[in-house]
Protein backbone atom coordinates (compact mmCIF):
# COMPACT_ATOMS: atom_id res chain seq x y z
CA UNK A 1 0.00 0.00 0.00
CA UNK A 2 1.42 3.52 -1.02
CA UNK A 3 0.90 6.17 1.75
CA UNK A 4 1.33 9.93 0.79
CA UNK A 5 4.72 11.80 1.90
CA UNK A 6 4.29 13.55 5.23
CA UNK A 7 7.14 15.30 6.78
CA UNK A 8 8.95 14.00 9.83
CA UNK A 9 7.33 12.96 12.84
CA UNK A 10 9.28 14.03 15.92
CA UNK A 11 9.00 11.64 18.54
CA UNK A 12 7.92 13.86 22.09
CA UNK A 13 6.31 13.55 25.63
CA UNK A 14 4.36 17.58 25.78
CA UNK A 15 1.78 17.60 28.60
CA UNK A 16 -1.05 19.81 26.98
CA UNK A 17 -4.79 20.84 27.49
CA UNK A 18 -7.00 19.86 24.92
CA UNK A 19 -10.26 22.58 24.67
CA UNK A 20 -13.20 20.69 22.73
CA UNK A 21 -16.74 20.30 22.77
CA UNK A 22 -17.25 17.51 25.16
CA UNK A 23 -15.21 19.14 28.07
CA UNK A 24 -11.54 20.12 28.41
CA UNK A 25 -9.13 16.97 28.97
CA UNK A 26 -5.04 16.89 29.76
CA UNK A 27 -2.96 14.43 26.77
CA UNK A 28 0.40 14.36 25.85
CA UNK A 29 1.55 15.05 21.95
CA UNK A 30 3.47 12.08 21.41
CA UNK A 31 5.14 13.01 18.35
CA UNK A 32 4.84 16.01 15.96
CA UNK A 33 5.62 18.01 12.96
CA UNK A 34 4.59 21.36 10.95
CA UNK A 35 1.47 20.02 9.99
CA UNK A 36 0.37 18.10 12.69
CA UNK A 37 0.39 15.53 15.68
CA UNK A 38 -0.33 12.72 17.30
CA UNK A 39 -2.12 12.87 20.90
CA UNK A 40 -2.41 10.33 23.64
CA UNK A 41 -4.67 10.35 26.28
CA UNK A 42 -8.19 11.68 24.55
CA UNK A 43 -11.63 9.72 24.67
CA UNK A 44 -14.32 10.56 22.77
CA UNK A 45 -12.94 13.04 19.90
CA UNK A 46 -14.36 12.47 16.49
CA UNK A 47 -13.15 12.91 13.46
CA UNK A 48 -13.58 16.36 12.01
CA UNK A 49 -14.02 17.44 15.73
CA UNK A 50 -12.13 21.26 16.42
CA UNK A 51 -9.72 21.28 19.21
CA UNK A 52 -7.45 23.66 20.83
CA UNK A 53 -3.93 22.31 22.14
CA UNK A 54 -3.17 24.34 24.87
CA UNK A 55 0.70 24.24 25.96
CA UNK A 56 2.46 26.36 28.79
CA UNK A 57 2.35 29.84 26.65
CA UNK A 58 1.18 28.69 23.69
CA UNK A 59 -2.31 27.11 21.86
CA UNK A 60 -2.68 26.00 18.82
CA UNK A 61 -5.96 24.81 16.84
CA UNK A 62 -6.42 21.43 15.43
CA UNK A 63 -8.56 19.56 13.11
CA UNK A 64 -8.67 15.90 14.04
CA UNK A 65 -7.92 13.64 11.38
CA UNK A 66 -8.59 10.20 13.20
CA UNK A 67 -8.84 8.98 16.79
CA UNK A 68 -8.36 5.25 18.15
CA UNK A 69 -7.14 3.98 21.42
CA UNK A 70 -7.41 6.75 23.31
CA UNK A 71 -5.18 8.94 20.11
CA UNK A 72 -5.75 10.81 17.55
CA UNK A 73 -4.01 12.31 14.96
CA UNK A 74 -4.63 16.33 14.38
CA UNK A 75 -3.86 19.03 11.58
CA UNK A 76 -2.90 22.16 12.76
CA UNK A 77 -5.12 25.05 10.86
CA UNK A 78 -2.01 27.35 10.75
CA UNK A 79 1.31 25.03 10.37
CA UNK A 80 4.40 25.70 12.82
CA UNK A 81 7.39 27.12 11.49
CA UNK A 82 10.18 25.10 11.93
CA UNK A 83 11.82 27.63 14.45
CA UNK A 84 9.22 27.37 17.19
CA UNK A 85 8.18 23.32 16.57
CA UNK A 86 12.10 23.23 17.39
CA UNK A 87 11.58 25.48 21.00
CA UNK A 88 8.40 23.16 21.22
CA UNK A 89 10.58 19.99 21.10
CA UNK A 90 13.17 21.15 23.41
CA UNK A 91 11.30 23.08 26.19
CA UNK A 92 12.63 23.09 29.82
CA UNK A 93 10.91 20.19 31.44
CA UNK A 94 9.53 22.46 34.52
CA UNK A 95 7.65 24.65 32.24
CA UNK A 96 6.17 21.32 30.36
CA UNK A 97 5.10 20.31 33.63
CA UNK A 98 3.50 23.87 34.20
CA UNK A 99 1.15 22.83 31.28
CA UNK A 100 -0.53 20.36 33.50
CA UNK A 101 -1.79 22.89 36.53
CA UNK A 102 -5.38 23.15 36.44
CA UNK A 103 -5.36 26.88 36.20
CA UNK A 104 -4.74 25.99 32.53
CA UNK A 105 -8.22 24.80 31.95
CA UNK A 106 -9.43 27.95 32.07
Amino acid sequence: MQYPNRPYRYQTHIPVHVIRPGGPQVAYIVDINEAGACVAGLTGVAVGEAVVLRGSDDANVATVRWAANNRAGVAFDRPIPPKYLNMMRYRDPAMLAAATNDNHLN
